[in-house]
């Protein structure tokens, strides 16, 4: 019988060994990133991620939720309450988002400073737009 058990142990460690390995998040933060573009912005923010170096277990970019500044803010909101109901709340949520000629601007930029918790939400804001942005920097 004892070699029996030696048997199971063994075969367990090797399951074990053999099981995929879950992402750990790093030490630091975890954060949301939610911008409206569907390429420029989720694929710059991706790229500054792997060139800083970041973990992108605490790190996600979240994009292509309509270009309103509005609908930024509230799919953002949206977003935490679910990781919150499951536990993982994010502890930092950027928004980021053009101010165009967007009528839902300066409700946005209101809608981030009233929202709860306080020192969660942060908008990120780009005048004209982000890939004016993009042109001076390169």
């Amino acid at each position: 019988m004892g070699s029996d058990n030696l048997f199971h142990e063994r075969k367990a460690r090797r399951e074990r060994d053999l099981a995929r390995k879950r992402a750990r998040r790093a030490s630091y933060d975890r954060v949301l990133i939610v911008c409206e573009g569907a390429k420029t912005e989720p694929n710059y923010l991706r790229k500054l991620i792997d060139f800083l170096e970041l973990n992108t277990a605490n790190v996600e970019v979240d994009g292509d939720i309509g270009s309103s500044p509005i609908s930024v803010v509230e799919h953002s909101k949206e977003r935490y309450n679910e990781e919150k109901r499951t536990g993982e709340a994010f502890d930092r949520v950027f928004c980021v988002f053009d101010k165009d000629s967007h009528e839902s601007y300066t409700r946005a930029l209101d809608e981030v400073k009233q929202a709860k918790p306080k020192n969660i939400f942060t908008a990120i804001t780009s005048v004209p737009c982000f890939e004016y942005w993009l042109l001076l920097h390169y």
